[in-house]
């Protein structure tokens, strides 16, 4: 989990880190401690951390509370939104291609690869919800708090989406207006 500034680094798609592993250990050695922590075993008190406090928000619904009034961090969900047209072309606002059951698709009929036919997720198993983490930062007492974003790691929204697709699911997360 870091914070991000939005701001421009000169390489397209890439995020200047504000605030990483290695600012943390620096500011925990300003601290005075007989006998400090290595950057290894600070390493992994953090990452045991982090660990807890993503699986409660994974798992429990366990709204995070940032300390410092940086706000709350805890998962949404959304009703997938699609309809049909009048002409019978779908409107797929927020519903992603399943890249791999299309290319499958094309191999074996060439026809939809010409007509450039393509397989949608529809989310069956969540009842059509997609989900996400989500920073509120409504009671934020940051500045320019819209230059900052909670990007989580891929470990955790893959997490997410095992969690989501387990049988025994019955988590009811926040709605997303």
């Amino acid at each position: 989990m870091i914070l991000i500034n939005k701001g421009r680094t000169g390489q397209p798609g890439r995020y200047k880190v504000d605030y990483g592993m290695g600012y943390f250990y620096s500011e925990y050695l300003k601290q005075p401690s007989a006998e400090p922590l290595t950057q290894k075993q600070f390493t992994d008190i953090w990452k045991q951390y982090i660990n807890k406090i993503m699986f409660m928000v994974i798992k429990d619904k366990y709204d995070f509370r940032l300390q410092a009034q940086l706000g709350r961090i805890y998962i949404v969900s959304k009703k997938m939104d699609f309809r049909f047209s009048e002409n019978g072309n779908m409107i797929r606002k927020g519903i992603s291609v399943d890249w791999p059951s299309t290319v499958k698709m094309w191999n074996e009929d060439p026809e939809t690869y010409r007509t450039k036919r393509v397989v949608y997720f529809f989310n069956e198993h969540s009842g059509r919800r997609k989900f996400r983490f989500y920073w509120d930062k409504r009671r934020c007492g940051v500045k320019n708090q819209s230059y900052y974003l909670f990007y989580p790691s891929r470990k955790w929204k893959r997490e997410l989406a095992k969690w989501i697709k387990d049988d025994d699911f019955d988590t009811i997360y926040y709605e997303a207006k």
